[in-house]
C-alpha cells in the first residue's frame, strides 16, 4: 500500500504509480529527468523527513526527496531471489531495510542495501523498522524476532503472530487469535491503553478482532475484521488527529460521522494516516487527509490503490 510520514503519506497504486497524499491532495512520483513511474511495488519514507524510497517490479530500489526519485538505483538485486519485496524505513528516514524475495533481510540507506543479521536463522515473511536503529520480523514459525537497537519480546501470547509494525518508538504485532498486542513507549496512549511494557506483552483492549496494524509517530491503529478502524494515541498534539483524537481506541469516521467500512489495510507515520478499501479506495485522516481526526476519500483521478500481497 505505502507508508506515511512528516505530515504525509505515500502510496503506490495498482498501475505502477505512486504518490504523496497531503491535506487531502496528491502530488504524482516520478524521476528527476521527467521519466514516469510506473513499475512501483512498495514505497517507505522516515518518520521525520520526506526522504523515501521505492521497490521496483525488477526487485531494484530508488530513493529520492518529496516526489522526486533518483534514476540511479541503489540497490540492483544480483538474481531474482535478492529481488525486492517490501521496505521499512528507520533512523528517522535515514536508514531503509528491505525484504528480500528468499526471506532474508538486507538493511542500508540510499547509497546501497548489503545483508542484515537477523538473530535468527529462520526465514523472514515480513518486517517492519522504527524511528532509531531498530526492526522486528516475523518468522516463517509466526514468532517475533527482532535486532538492532529493539527488544523481542519474550513472553507473548502462544498463538502465531501474523505481522508486526513500528512506530515512533513502540512496536505492534498482530497475532493469529485476533488480538493486537503492543510493547515500547505508551506515554502518549498509542498502545491504547496498554501499559508501558516489554515483557510479559499484552493485549491492546479493542472490542473487535484484528487482522491489521500500522504505527504512526505518536498513535497506532488498527484493522478489524469487520473493516473497521481504531486508532489511539496523543489525541491532538503532533499526531493532529492520526491517533482518532484520543489516547483510548476510537473509531474512525468519515466528517459525516460514518464509520469507515471495508478497510483492509493502513499505514502511519508522524501526524498521518491512511486506509485502503477492497475496492482499492483510499481514505485519510491526520495531516494526510487534513481534516484532523476525520477520514477523507483521496481523489486517486479514476485509479486504485496496489492491493498489499497479504490482502489479495
Amino acid at each position: 500500500m505505502g507508508s506515511a510520514s512528516y505530515g504525509q503519506s505515500y502510496a503506490v497504486l495498482a498501475d505502477g504509480s505512486a504518490v504523496s497524499i497531503k491535506g487531502g491532495v496528491t502530488k504524482n512520483i516520478s524521476f528527476s529527468n521527467s521519466t514516469a513511474l510506473n513499475d512501483a511495488i512498495a514505497i517507505t519514507n522516515g518518520s521525520y523527513s520526506n526522504n523515501f524510497c521505492v521497490a521496483r517490479a525488477n526487485g531494484a530500489m530508488h530513493c529520492g526527496t518529496g516526489e522526486s526519485l533518483n534514476p540511479t538505483a541503489s540497490y540492483t538485486p544480483a538474481g531474482s531471489a535478492k529481488a525486492i519485496i517490501s521496505l521499512s524505513t528507520k533512523n528517522i528516514g535515514g536508514g531503509v531495510c528491505a525484504l528480500l524475495a528468499d526471506k532474508t533481510v538486507a538493511c542500508g540507506d540510499s547509497s546501497g542495501l548489503s545483508a542484515q543479521n537477523t538473530g535468527t536463522s529462520q526465514p523472514i515473511i515480513q518486517m517492519s523498522c522504527f524511528r532509531d536503529d531498530g526492526c522486528c520480523g516475523v518468522t516463517d514459525n509466526g514468532a517475533i524476532q527482532c535486532w538492532g537497537e529493539n527488544i523481542t519480546p519474550t513472553q507473548g501470547p502462544s498463538a502465531k503472530a501474523l505481522l508486526v509494525t513500528g512506530a515512533d518508538l513502540n512496536q505492534c504485532a498482530v497475532y493469529d487469535n485476533g488480538k493486537a498486542y503492543c510493547w515500547g513507549a505508551a506515554w502518549e496512549g498509542q498502545t491504547g491503553g496498554s501499559p508501558e511494557q516489554s515483557n510479559p506483552i499484552t493485549p491492546v483492549p479493542l472490542t473487535d478482532a484484528v487482522t491489521g496494524a500500522a504505527g504512526g509517530q505518536f498513535h497506532n491503529c488498527w484493522v478489524h475484521t469487520n473493516g473497521s478502524v481504531s486508532c489511539s494515541g496523543n489525541g491532538g498534539g503532533t499526531s493532529n488527529g492520526a491517533g482518532g483524537g484520543s489516547s483510548t481506541p476510537t473509531k474512525i469516521r468519515d466528517s459525516a460521522g460514518t464509520q469507515l467500512s471495508n478497510i483492509i489495510a493502513v499505514n502511519g507515520g508522524r501526524g498521518a494516516a491512511c486506509g485502503v478499501a477492497k475496492t482499492g479506495e483510499l481514505y485519510c485522516w491526520g495531516d494526510a487527509g487534513g481534516q484532523a481526526e476525520k477520514a477523507v476519500k483521496i481523489n486517486l483521478g479514476g485509479k486504485t490503490v496496489r492491493m498489499p500481497q497479504d490482502c489479495k
